[in-house]
């Protein structure tokens, strides 16, 4: 079996069967906690069974030299909370952890999940918090080099 992609900057993953005969097994696709509204498509043709993160996507058949499954991921933002403090949290874009460019420690004074309404995609490698007029550029983790940077920010002092 060969991978080919550019995952995680790219959402799609194609794997091509390499096989001397026709074989017979099961393929089971790990479909991640984040991948809701995934999409699975054999030869082209998109599978039509429910995708359900957490869980294993199989596909049984005969398979035969070329033949090709492509997983397309749907990437969205989301939080990770420190298991002691559920004010201290981590931003996500699908399976990429996202580094803030910024020295200082963060704090918001809002819930941790509304932060997610204040953030958009700028390009490929940079996206933007916005937070009462104050704009936090971030960038994928695995993109930084001699940046200054945090990944976990803080909310405190918010009201209900």
């Amino acid at each position: 079996m060969q991978q080919s992609g550019n995952f995680p900057a790219d959402s799609a993953v194609e794997l091509t069967i390499k096989a001397k005969k026709r074989v017979r097994f099961k393929l089971n696709l790990l479909m991640p906690e984040w991948a809701d509204g995934a999409e699975v498509y054999l030869n082209g043709i998109k599978e039509d069974r429910p995708i359900l993160a957490s869980t294993y996507f199989g596909i049984e058949r005969e398979w035969k030299n070329t033949d090709r499954i492509k997983v397309v991921f749907s990437y969205n933002f989301r939080l990770k909370t420190m298991p002691d403090d559920k004010n201290v949290f981590a931003v996500y874009y699908g399976p990429t952890l996202l580094a803030f460019e910024h020295a200082a420690e963060l704090i918001f004074r809002k819930q941790p999940l509304s932060v997610l309404k204040h953030i958009s995609r700028v390009d490929a490698d940079t996206f933007m918090l916005n937070d009462d007029g104050k704009k936090y550029i971030m960038r994928p983790f695995y993109l930084i080099d001699d940046q200054i940077y945090g990944v976990y920010a803080t909310a405190r002092d918010y009201k209900l």
